[in-house]
């Protein structure tokens, strides 16, 4: 009658950080990024094919990933792994993969990837039986973990001495015995750029994203040379920072404009069944005139006049093309935070789903601007020129 041994559970000694990776290639990770779409809700495992290159020595191993077959869809907390599913072996031959070793992967599904408590036992009981094990963690938003174990054997050889005639030491060993346990490493994982199908449009995407950049960087420098306006309002800051003019009115000797803003303007509304709420359109012409986000109608006629003058916007950016780029985006958060409390359906009747309030707001903006700008002036030409863009 056969006795059977039962096998020692060894000891697993997580190691620091190391240098070693795991690839994972790419026709392996549509197969990952498939079988996490079909089986979302509930863990699922598998076997791992892997070849290794390099050695644990000199630091330079790496794992490649290249295929894997699904044994097992859990119950969303725990699967089983077989290596010794007879359908492995027959894979492995289908699929010229006679000369990998095998580890197992197996998902989180919409759970952190780590090494679970349950993982780490797993680490043992395959890093028990096997040299080395590689264990690969995947989950549904396309982040892994990856370890491996070598086992480790702690060899002691013991010498039985003695002194016979002449006083010669005669030395012998008599017994060597190993303690073992298990080394863990946890992997950097790389997943295998693909090649793009078209390499030359791929070249151009990356010339108009390095384009794009470039561009958002000089909007960047442009708004922060200018520190009235970020991207939004905000009403924290003090009133004293928010005026865009300093010394007194006889400092300036600019002349006033015939028609200020907090008189009245004989303008009708340019769309049937609407009508605006005035003091929220003086309000932002104000802020148009000035570039300041903050300001409102209660400016006085001078500090309208400077603004269209050109002095303000010419001393803040000398480069007509700065100023574009702060103009795009002040006049969009302007159309954006006021249109649809500025435009007042009177009409019931109005398809409110065919009803472009923001064309409706810039439009109407754009014709009382024109009262309040000269013909001769770049700056609010130019916000006249972007308020079109909105019908």
């Amino acid at each position: 009658m056969e006795v059977l041994k039962e096998m020692k559970t060894l000891q697993l000694k997580k190691m620091e950080r190391s240098s070693y990776k795991i690839i994972i290639t790419k026709e392996l990770e549509k197969k990952i990024r498939f079988v996490c779409s079909k089986v979302s809700k509930v863990e699922w495992s598998g076997v791992l094919f892997y070849t290794h290159e390099g050695e644990f020595d000199d630091g330079s191993l790496t794992i490649i990933a290249k295929d894997m077959i699904v044994l097992d869809i859990g119950n969303g907390t725990s699967t089983e792994f077989k290596c010794s599913d007879p359908d492995v072996i027959t894979y492995m031959v289908d699929n010229d993969l006679l000369d990998c070793d095998m580890g197992l992967i197996h998902s989180h599904c919409t759970f952190e990837t780590f090494m679970s408590g349950q993982d780490q036992a797993m680490l043992v009981q395959e890093g028990t039986d096997r040299n080395v094990f590689v264990s690969l963690i995947v989950n549904n938003a396309g982040t892994y973990t990856a370890g491996i174990t070598r086992k480790i054997a702690s060899k002691i050889v013991e010498e039985k001495c003695y002194r016979t005639f002449g006083n010669k030491e005669i030395c012998k060993p008599v017994e060597s015995y190993a303690t073992q346990y298990i080394e863990w490493y946890n992997l950097e994982v790389i997943k295998e750029e693909d090649t793009p199908e078209f390499p030359e449009l791929q070249d151009r995407l990356l010339q108009i994203a390095e384009h794009k950049k470039a561009l958002e960087e000089e909007r960047r420098k442009a708004y922060s040379s200018y520190p009235y306006i970020i991207s939004k309002v905000d009403n924290d800051i003090p009133k004293s920072q928010l005026s865009l003019f300093s010394g007194s009115d006889d400092d300036i000797d600019v002349p006033i404009i015939q028609n200020p803003i907090d008189e009245s303007h004989p303008i009708e509304p340019n769309e049937d069944g609407v009508e605006f709420d005035e003091n929220i359109i003086e309000s932002c012409i104000v802020k148009i005139l000035t570039g300041d986000i903050n300001a409102d109608n209660s400016v006085t006629k001078l500090n309208i006049a400077k603004a269209n003058s050109n002095i303000l916007y010419q001393r803040t950016f000398p480069k007509f093309d700065d100023f574009k780029y702060f103009a795009e985006g002040f006049l969009d958060i302007i159309v954006q935070t006021w249109a649809e409390s500025a435009v007042i359906i009177t009409d019931e009747n109005i398809d409110i789903e065919g009803f472009d309030i923001y064309s409706v707001f810039a439009s109407y903006l754009n014709t009382v601007l024109d009262t309040y700008t000269d013909s001769e002036n770049p700056y609010t030409l130019y916000f006249t020129e972007l308020l079109n863009n909105y019908l």
